[in-house]
């Protein structure tokens, strides 16, 4: 169960998120599993979608830094405001949520791409064999601030993995996909985080930069931040619509020290005269860990499974 908002003062301590169930591509995202002498269908449904929001609502409370709508008055308000099958909030609409439900911000999001694929390969020099799972999950995801109906941050989450186990193991394709979806969950929830309670340079001191503690729990000692200054309001042309801040990169950060109430960093990039107080840090995208590399032992492969 999820918490429910009680008054527009209760928790005052904590902003409160709705966040609207997340859709899918314009293409259905449904494909075939192959292996031998068997196939096997499996469907990534408007329900799968819906659960993996449910996820996601249950990793936000689990932070107990937020107040999170309840589910079902969420889908309440959302039927009363009649959303189009697109899914698509306009600023107006985003500021009606974000008054019935008390909502400071609301979060929507769009799984674009999720797909598998599981190898089996005999090992080197040995009569056992090996099961190695792919896997890659694309989400695009949006927090608005529902007290003016503009994008406070953006968040694409593009994620790829291999998990290699033994002829012992117990990893099905299935549950491989649920460790991706869980990965990916776990990714949004941090760039969440970081939207809604960005760390930021507190002040400077020679090659020293001293930080806000935000994400503490995704932060660890040699961890390296971009650091950002905020520019000009980004406004498309057509619509009007704000589509956030301009982020100007001044440098770049190595944590060496995690104190309770404050982070210590070093410069590794850039001057220190352009790092300022109130700049922005957020963890570098594109690390290598996400990356995977192809299995090197040969084998039978099976088509790619993708929803």
């Amino acid at each position: 169960m999820y918490q429910i908002i009680l008054s527009a003062g209760a928790f005052a301590d904590k902003p409160t998120l709705a966040v609207l169930d997340f859709t899918t591509g314009n293409k259905p995202l449904v494909k075939e599993i192959h292996k031998v002498k068997e196939v096997t269908d499996i469907t990534w449904a408007d329900k799968e979608t819906n659960l993996f929001t449910a996820e996601l609502i249950t990793a936000l409370v689990n932070t107990n830094k937020f107040n999170v709508v309840e589910r079902n008055r969420m889908d309440t308000i959302v039927k009363e405001l009649e959303f189009g099958d697109s899914g698509e909030v306009l600023p107006e609409k985003a500021i009606k949520i974000g008054q019935l439900l008390r909502a400071e911000y609301l979060v929507m999001g769009k799984v674009e791409v999720i797909e598998a694929s599981q190898k089996k390969a005999r090992v080197l020099y040995s009569k056992s064999k090996k099961t190695t799972f792919q896997g890659h999950m694309a989400v695009n995801m949006e927090i608005v601030d529902t007290r003016n109906g503009k994008i406070t941050a953006a968040k694409k989450v593009n994620l790829q993995d291999v998990h290699n186990e033994s002829v012992h193991g117990h990893t099905t394709l299935v549950t491989f996909i649920d460790m991706l979806k869980e990965k990916t969950v776990q990714q949004l929830v941090g760039g969440i985080i970081d939207g809604i309670f960005p760390t930021r340079v507190i002040k400077v001191e020679d090659n020293k930069v001293f930080l806000t503690s935000g994400l503490e729990d995704m932060i660890k000692v040699d961890t390296i931040m971009n650091v950002y200054t905020v520019g000009d309001e980004l406004v498309d042309p057509e619509t009007q619509e704000s589509l956030g801040m301009e982020e100007i990169q001044a440098g770049r950060i190595k944590i060496t020290e995690i104190r309770p109430k404050y982070i210590v960093a070093q410069i590794i990039e850039g001057d220190a005269s352009h790092i300022l107080a109130g700049a922005i840090c957020r963890l570098r995208e594109g690390s290598s860990e996400n990356k995977p590399s192809e299995p090197k032992t040969p084998g039978s492969s099976s088509k790619p499974v993708s929803w």
